[in-house]
């Protein structure tokens, strides 16, 4: 059975209010001013198996991301306000062969992903991946790497003012990467690249 405890008061304009609070009788302390007590049972435990990490991204230019690629997996998020063309692309660095591979997509519009990769002995690839950053708009100063191989994700898509997620798994964990997103606000966090756990 239910105890009731009403509370008047004063409200906008003079106007009177009244708060009606419903309690299971069964837990009121009549004795102690009808206080109800607190549940000081020990909670169960959980045991964190994964922290990620997420990098905001949107129109910041070329930015470091190596803490989320450093699971071999990650979800890259492109969030606009309005109809916009929005595009996001991850430059990775690794000696092995690395083979990315969608696993997933939410949200709307269909995610166009092109990936290409590039061996850093061969000197024509080297032109090719020198233009590509220019295309990108990443310093290739800042691409100083011992890696044999870069590797190019790039994400285009038009969510129409909704969003668009993409989820990969690289295959393997990478020690380098640089990203970076174009969307139709200046606003960092409409876009983001977090690392998942890698698929078992």
């Amino acid at each position: 059975m239910g105890a009731r405890r009403r509370q008047r008061g004063s409200g906008p304009r003079g106007l009177s209010s009244e708060i009606l609070i419903v309690v299971d009788a069964e837990n009121v302390d009549i004795a102690n001013a009808y206080r109800v007590p607190i549940d000081m049972r020990q909670l169960p435990l959980y045991r964190l198996t994964f922290a990620g990490r997420c990098d905001d991204l949107g129109n910041t230019g070329g930015k470091d991301v190596s803490r989320p690629l450093g699971t071999g997996a990650v979800i890259a998020r492109l969030d606009d306000y309005r109809d916009f063309d929005a595009s996001m692309v991850i430059y990775a660095a690794t000696d092995e062969a690395l083979s990315p591979v969608v696993v997933a997509t939410a949200g709307t519009g269909r995610p166009r992903v092109m990936i290409e990769t590039y061996d850093t002995a061969d000197r024509v690839q080297v032109a090719e991946l020198a233009r590509r950053f220019v295309e990108d708009g990443i310093a290739a100063v800042r691409w100083r790497r011992p890696e044999r191989r870069v590797v190019r994700i790039s994400i285009a898509v038009n969510d129409k003012g909704d969003f668009s997620t993409t989820t990969l798994n690289l295959g393997r964990k990478v020690s380098y990467g640089i990203a970076r997103a174009v969307v139709d606000l200046n606003n960092p966090k409409r876009a983001t690249l977090c690392s998942v756990p890698p698929p078992r």
